[in-house]
């Protein structure tokens, strides 16, 4: 299990021990019913269904009704977790990262800074490789993109079309980090923002 996962599961097992607590006391009440929207957020994010369902409970149900809830609901994330079933937060953060190189990516070539765009890019995919293969156990610290997808092939979670495509975007990779921008294409490099951008909403969300 994740350290996250592992804090977040210690918190749950803290407010669950205040559940005898809370009867008599509004104030632990509380404290267990914020922890429970707290940790929600942290795991499924602030815009999440699940999330949602909680805080219309928040606006209809008293405070003895909202405590239990929040109880079922510690004890069924509580299940999830220990089960791999809901998404590792270090992995979310991480999506989040990247997302905003690409965004800025993006921005750089839509006001023609094609080599500003190749570069964030660049860095946004062979970065986003590497986190992608620490979380499936590899050590890539210091290796080039080539050995970073090579492990990633060998290791047998980059296969298919994406092992493909991503092997062909280290050539655009060592241009822009050895600053040939003559030799940049802005069209290659739209390609790799497109890709790039496919490749943390799979394996990062």
């Amino acid at each position: 299990m994740l350290i996250e996962n592992e804090s977040i599961i210690s918190r749950i097992d803290e407010l669950l021990s205040k559940e005898s607590l809370s009867t008599n006391d509004p104030t632990t009440t509380h404290e267990i019913y914020s922890g429970t929207i707290t940790l929600m957020e942290l795991v499924y994010g602030e815009n999440s269904p699940q999330l949602k369902a909680l805080s219309i409970g928040d606006q209809k149900l008293d405070w003895y009704t909202k405590l239990y809830m929040a109880i079922g609901v510690l004890k069924s994330l509580k299940g999830e977790i220990n089960r791999n079933l809901v998404p590792s937060l270090e992995r979310r953060i991480t999506g989040e990262f990247f997302g905003d190189f690409i965004n800025m990516a993006k921005n750089a070539i839509e006001n023609n800074y094609k080599d500003v765009a190749a570069v964030l890019a660049s860095a946004a995919i062979e970065d986003a490789l590497k986190k992608f293969g620490t979380i499936n156990g590899l050590e890539l610290e210091n290796k080039e993109m080539s050995e970073v997808i090579n492990a990633l092939k060998l290791k047998e979670v980059l296969k298919g079309p994406q092992a493909k495509i991503s092997s062909s975007y280290i050539t655009l990779r060592n241009k822009a980090f050895h600053a040939e921008w003559d030799k940049i294409d802005t069209l290659e490099v739209k390609s790799l923002i497109a890709f790039t951008e496919e490749f943390i909403l799979v394996n990062f969300s």
